[in-house]
């Protein structure tokens, strides 16, 4: 089973930084943008956050209750793969192990 996500509350994007990025640092602009402008704290109608629950809460879901249904998955394996992060989530100290 493969579960993909990947939504966000986007309100507007500042072209200057964009253009910026994409000419300098154009890897960056591609998997860790700094242009896009979102709206924080959205809540779903049960009051989980909206982000998180769309992109994280709904596989668990899902993975969950298909393997209560289907008692074959004995050999079940959880890969999680992030392929980008927000910026403001990257680690300021440098890794004493490459991260490649």
């Amino acid at each position: 089973m493969i579960c993909n996500a990947g939504v966000a509350p986007f309100v507007r994007m500042d072209w200057f930084v964009f253009a910026k990025q994409f000419v300098l640092k154009f890897f960056d602009s591609v998997t860790y943008p700094t242009f896009n402008y979102e709206t924080p704290g959205i809540v779903s109608d049960d009051g989980l956050g909206w982000v998180w629950q769309s992109n994280v809460f709904g596989h668990y879901v899902l993975v969950s209750r298909t393997y209560l249904v289907n008692d074959t998955w004995s050999d079940m394996r959880n890969t999680s793969v992030v392929s980008s992060s927000p910026s403001f989530l990257r680690l300021r100290a440098k890794p004493s192990v490459p991260l490649v």
